[in-house]
């Protein structure tokens, strides 16, 4: 038996390593958001009194509050490095965030639709704010925090 266990991880090991030397596999998501998602976006930016947020093709929200310098995102296989708080609409308290001076590094390829279609829209060390829909974040459903409360 440990015989057989040995060689699966080894196996698995070996198609891991593989993998990195293989060309990117993220490709860009051709969709839009849902005209219900928009419509709440829009109700929300209204109510809000902001009235500089544009709408990309794909229904994300934006405003640009700073291009930044330097080279961009690039390819959907880059690492982009975020500094980041994520909010419910009407909630002040952040339901995810990453606040660390390096950022965190990710994949734009491995993160949310919504950061796919508008992180390229800036620079290093840019600042946008983005008013995503549920669809192109984390779905529509509840979030949770680390105690199982719904936040």
């Amino acid at each position: 038996m440990r015989k057989l266990v040995f060689t699966a991880i080894l196996a698995l090991t070996l198609l891991a390593a593989c993998n990195k030397s293989e060309p990117c596999q993220y490709s860009e998501v051709f969709t839009s958001a849902l005209p219900a998602e928009i419509t709440q976006i829009e109700a929300y930016l209204a109510g809000e009194g902001i009235t500089d947020a544009v709408e990309h093709s794909s229904g994300v929200f934006y405003r640009i509050v700073s291009v930044g310098t330097g080279a961009g995102a690039g390819s959907l296989c880059n690492t982009v490095n975020l500094i980041f708080s994520g909010y419910r609409f009407n909630v002040t308290t952040p339901f995810d965030s990453f606040t660390g001076a390096e950022g965190l590094p990710l994949v734009l390829g491995q993160t949310i639709l919504g950061f796919q279609k508008c992180i390229p829209l800036v620079k290093t060390g840019g600042t946008i704010t983005l008013y995503i829909p549920p669809s192109f974040a984390y779905g529509n459903r509840a979030i949770t925090d680390a105690n199982g409360n719904v936040v």
